[in-house]
């Protein structure tokens, strides 16, 4: 990207509003060249989904039945969650050494199902924490970037004269 169209990149923007903020003075063309690519190439991935990957978390707790209620609905009585059906008892003479086998393995198998949603649980908080800190950093760097622009903008819309001049130079070269 040339200086030209990076200046008229500047020009073209009337969203800005910076009142209060000091101009800011750049030693040379190439500081405010960089910033300028910079902020092209942030546009350019903002408006391009498909070079970005999207996250989807629904993270909400685990619910209880007791705990799950309409707020639509306002009761004066607590809910009664639905009670299962005991199982009918197996008689000690059906207990044999695979029955035994069978409720250790289901046993087991409960166990790790416990664990493995705790673990997913745990990974998809830890997830949720490290996108939240990220999400604030580059609110952040927006901000940042927004104050930064609106600076670039009262130095050059502040000295009209300056940007001509340096207009035809670019032509001129």
């Amino acid at each position: 990207m040339d200086l030209n169209t990076a200046l008229s990149i500047l020009r073209h923007s009337h969203t800005i509003s910076a009142s209060g903020n000091p101009p800011l003075s750049f030693s040379d063309p190439s500081s405010l060249l960089s910033l300028t690519q910079h902020l092209r190439n942030y546009s350019s991935l903002s408006t391009n989904p498909s070079s970005t990957k999207r996250v989807a978390l629904d993270v909400q707790p685990p619910q209880s039945p007791q705990s799950c209620s309409s707020s639509s609905v306002i009761s004066s009585s607590p809910q009664q969650s639905p009670q299962r059906k005991q199982p009918a008892p197996i008689p000690n003479d059906k207990k044999d050494e695979a029955y035994f086998e069978r409720r250790r393995k289901n046993n087991d198998a409960a166990k790790r199902s416990r664990d493995a949603r705790r673990q997913k649980e745990e990974a998809i908080s830890t997830k949720a924490a490290f996108l939240e800190q990220e999400n604030l950093q580059l609110r952040s760097q927006i901000a940042l970037l927004k104050n930064e622009t609106a600076k670039l903008h009262l130095m050059l819309f502040a000295q009209p004269k300056l940007l001509d001049n340096l207009q035809q130079q670019i032509k001129s070269d």
